[in-house]
């Protein structure tokens, strides 16, 4: 089966994805505490380079919102602009 195109990840958001783990680590205090806050084991939380698309509102919700799903998997929200980071309309 071929995989198309729009699916893959890039070097760039294979980064991105790990940077946002680090920060929702860093945020819930240690690998093992985000761990606790959405159910599974330090040892799951060890194995991601990338966090599981099903697990993002749990890891969103696990920091308080300080890492946001789309600093966590980049590759899924392509194109995606929270409202604060959106250039200002003006009306014409």
């Amino acid at each position: 089966m071929k995989r198309r195109k729009n699916l893959e990840i890039t070097a760039a958001e294979r980064r991105q994805c790990h940077i946002g783990l680090l920060l929702a680590i860093d945020a819930a205090g240690t690998k093992a505490a985000l761990g606790r806050k959405i159910g599974v084991s330090k040892q799951a939380v060890d194995h991601w380079e990338i966090v599981p698309a099903e697990k993002l509102v749990a890891v969103e919700r696990a920091t308080e919102t300080k890492v946001l799903r789309h600093q966590l998997r980049p590759d899924i929200f392509r194109g995606y602009v929270r409202a604060e980071e959106a250039p200002a309309r003006t009306r014409t």
